[in-house]
């Protein structure tokens, strides 16, 4: 979600908790869940990075990361949790990168969607810096991030709390406004 300030905001995130050290619940969005939450072995923040990992490709593909059919690997958006499953517990899956993305940013979301929690971006020794490190986000003031001192690329128009002007016509949808 974009803020009226124009920074990026997280949101949905009715599942989240404080975790110290390894948990065993089993919740969350399918297409999000990393291997080590499925296999019920118990898990950390790995699985947030590996989160991370399938929310950058969803932004820069458009589907997320093993929505795609196992038999064909044609997309397929309403593949079955099952089908999902199989693929995130595959060590071997190849994600697919069209040929416009960078491969810096390719590179960052392979880091993050390493199989093993151990490998994977942020679960490195010295944790988040080792996603900062990443290549693609070599060029983040992240000082200046947090700080909340640099101009968004866009910061959006907003009336009131019911103000949709920065929300394109969806298909199928119908006003509520009446």
């Amino acid at each position: 979600m974009i803020h009226a300030d124009g920074f990026a905001r997280l949101i949905d995130l009715g599942f989240a908790k404080t975790v110290h050290a390894r948990t065993y619940t089993m919740c969350g969005t399918p297409e999000y869940l990393a291997p080590e939450l499925l296999l019920l072995r118990g898990h950390g923040l790995g699985v947030d990075w590996w989160a991370l990992g399938v929310l950058l490709y969803e932004m820069v593909v458009g589907i997320t990361a093993f929505s795609f059919h196992p038999d064909t690997r044609e997309p397929d958006y309403d593949l079955p949790p099952p089908e999902l499953y199989k693929n995130v517990l595959n060590p071997h899956y190849m994600l697919s990168y069209p040929s416009r993305l960078s491969v810096d940013i390719c590179d960052c979301i392979e880091a993050l969607l390493a199989w093993e929690p151990l490998e994977r971006a942020g679960c490195l020794t010295d944790g988040a810096a080792s996603v900062k490190r990443l290549a693609f986000f070599q060029p983040v003031e992240w000082a200046c991030l947090l700080a909340r001192q640099l101009v968004p690329p866009h910061k959006p128009t907003i009336q009131d709390g019911a103000d949709m002007c920065n929300f394109g016509e969806q298909p199928g949808a119908e006003s509520i406004s009446n």
